[in-house]
């Protein structure tokens, strides 16, 4: 079995958590314990950024202090966004950024990269020199 494909099934299987963002959730905060997904009506398409990263030895504890909640605050609320679903492995992080149906996908991303770069020096060193992928 490949490294990567290795790294991508610990990804899927040790969500940590996922949490709302919208108007019926109007304190945006996480909750560790169940996740505040909204229902994406039949028929619409959901726009969803992906971002990426990865930290070699850490462990999923320490993904998710260092890395998950510094890109889950920067990323909270950006215009359009209804959904954050989060993923915390050993030495790997993914967060899934859904926005409102309509959302033009181009800007989505750069709204997402715009709000990372903001916080890409409060990162730690091995995960910005491996890069971050949007």
């Amino acid at each position: 079995m490949s490294k990567a494909l290795l790294i991508s099934i610990l990804v899927l299987a040790c969500s940590v958590h996922s949490f709302g963002v919208g108007p019926d959730q109007p304190t945006n905060q996480p909750s560790s314990t169940a996740s505040a997904k909204r229902a994406v009506p039949k028929g619409t398409q959901q726009t969803v950024v992906v971002v990426s990263m990865k930290y070699p030895g850490a462990d999923p504890k320490t993904v998710e202090r260092e890395v998950g909640k510094v890109v889950e605050d920067a990323v909270n609320g950006v215009k359009g966004s209804n959904h954050l679903s989060s993923t915390c492995a050993a030495g790997a992080y993914r967060l899934e950024v859904m926005f409102e149906d309509g959302t033009d996908m181009a800007m989505a991303k750069v709204l997402v990269q715009n709000h990372i770069s903001q916080i890409a020096g409060k990162l730690p060193e091995a995960v910005t020199q491996l890069g971050i992928t949007v």
